[in-house]
């Protein structure tokens, strides 16, 4: 017993009937020479998220790695003992989890646009 078979060709869209759309592809094929503009322009967009979303994670990665070099000048500064300068190291990650459930729920319920103006008030 093998797996079923769609008769027909996908690329072509030759699908026998009630095949159904499980074999269709999922991003029709366009090959107009007019939209190539238009396709640039979503490569730019896609570089771009990109570019911004390794950004974010590059800078959650400095906060989080910040306090490990200075570890030493802050337990002596400060007068900490190691366990109190492992708790003050897990503040930004434990405020990390609670932002991003947080922040995740109130995506959900007043939309990404809503939210991230509001996370921004405080910048004024």
């Amino acid at each position: 017993m093998g797996k079923p078979r769609a008769s027909g060709d996908v690329r072509t869209g030759a699908l026998a009937s009630g095949s159904g759309g499980a074999t269709a592809p999922l991003l029709p094929r366009n090959d107009r020479t007019a939209d190539a503009k238009v396709q640039g322009g979503s490569l730019f967009m896609v570089l771009l998220s990109t570019a911004v979303a390794v950004c974010g994670a590059f800078e959650f990665g400095t906060c989080v790695g910040y306090s490990a070099p200075t570890q030493s000048g802050i337990e002596r500064e400060l007068g900490l003992s190691m366990a109190e300068f492992a708790i003050f190291g897990s503040v930004l990650t434990i405020g990390a989890m609670i932002g991003a459930v947080t922040s995740g729920r109130l995506a959900d319920s007043l939309g990404r646009k809503m939210v991230a103006c509001a996370l921004l008030l405080h910048y004024y």
